[in-house]
């Protein structure tokens, strides 16, 4: 694929920033060491293949009083201006922060990279993100960096993660520190993305103790959805018509394999010195909230009685917008087949037939 000249102001602006912003957090690490004194509880991250209930599961997890969550809006931009630690100070630069990105933000989803993207995954500035702006300091997870990622696996696994955990741990330190619901306050994080299937061992020994909730669903359903979703990432930065589906067909194939390999082998190398909540679609969408109790016990939070409130609220909303939905019979706007990238379902089943015995992933969805 031929990189278009949007592509090449998207690839430089992403990479300069992130080593400006990676500077200025080592920088305001070292001028503000309380901040790594902070000791986090042992967090919560929702993974697995995309379109797999992965952000459903993570919104109704998000409801808990106990539990927090960061935004799009301060991945954007992390590192306070003010070197004033009053808890007050920080609370206005953070205002400023806010106010100072939406900005650059509108300009990014609706005029260079479009909206296209958010038929996809949904990216909103008020609401909570994945881990993946945090991780980039280190990770190549930027944005429009994700597809090259995905072609480049069988060489950047062998790589491994670098310091990318213990720089998310400390970032996560100063997103405790520099918040007033935050700072002080008893919570625990509550983080998503599906990039961290891969890292798994980076994770745990970074984070000890978290609880990973990992999501499940016919590979033959999400890996034909991931293609759509590189696909158009590809098209925000490179000229449309060099772009190839059926190479990214067979990228994400191998690159969704390597993946789970690579997972299946950590865990069972750990065994039962980590807390991994396997967790199948059709299960999800059948009890979530049994689901939610289910995956709070693993983690030692209560299933309280505000929590069920909001779990019911929220799920009434959701039943009665997916009704008007289908009442509406507008159809589904990210529309995609496995054929348009040069795979089959058969092919995928094949591939990962033991992935899915493993999981009871067939079965499960004709119940």
């Amino acid at each position: 694929a031929q990189v278009s000249p949007a592509g090449q102001v998207v690839y430089f602006e992403s990479l300069v920033s992130r080593m400006m912003e990676k500077l200025r957090f080592v920088d305001y690490l070292k001028n503000h060491p309380d901040i790594e004194k902070i000791q986090l509880k042992p967090p919560i991250f929702v993974i697995g293949f995309p379109r797999t209930g992965t952000t459903f599961l993570h919104e109704l997890l998000g409801l808990h009083e106990s539990v927090r969550s960061h935004y799009t809006w301060e991945q954007m931009n992390p590192i306070p201006n003010t070197d004033n630690e009053d808890i007050d100070a920080q609370a206005a630069d953070r205002e400023k922060r806010y106010s100072g990105n939406k900005g650059k933000f509108n300009f990014l989803f609706k005029h260079l990279i479009s909206e296209r993207i958010q038929h996809i995954h949904r990216i909103a500035y008020d609401e909570p993100e994945e881990c993946t702006i945090p991780c980039a300091m280190e990770l190549p997870w930027g944005l429009t960096q994700l597809p090259l990622m995905v072609y480049a696996a069988e060489e950047l696994f062998p790589m491994g993660a670098g310091k990318a955990y213990s720089q998310y741990y400390k970032m996560l330190q100063l997103l405790t520190w520099q918040t007033k619901e935050r700072r002080g306050q008893d919570f625990t994080w509550m983080l998503k993305c599906p990039f961290h299937l891969p890292y798994l061992k980076e994770l745990f020994e970074a984070f000890p103790g978290a609880t990973v909730v990992w999501t499940h669903r016919d590979p033959a359903e999400c890996i034909a959805s991931a293609c759509s979703l590189y696909e158009t990432i590809m098209h925000m930065s490179m000229e449309e018509d060099s772009v190839n589906a059926k190479s990214i067909g067979a990228a994400v194939l191998k690159y969704s394999k390597l993946s789970l390999d690579k997972a299946h082998e950590t865990l069972a190398s750990l065994g039962d010195r980590v807390k991994v909540v396997h967790v199948r679609y059709t299960d999800t969408v059948k009890d979530p909230k049994k689901l939610c109790q289910e995956v709070y016990g693993k983690a030692n939070l209560p299933f309280t009685e505000t929590y069920e409130k909001k779990l019911d609220d929220y799920l009434k909303k959701n039943a009665e917008e997916r009704a008007k939905i289908r009442a509406k019979k507008s159809g589904v706007l990210h529309d995609y087949k496995a054929e348009d990238f040069g795979l089959t379902t058969e092919q995928i089943h094949e591939e990962f037939k033991d992935y899915i015995a493993r999981y009871n992933l067939l079965e499960a969805k004709k119940k």
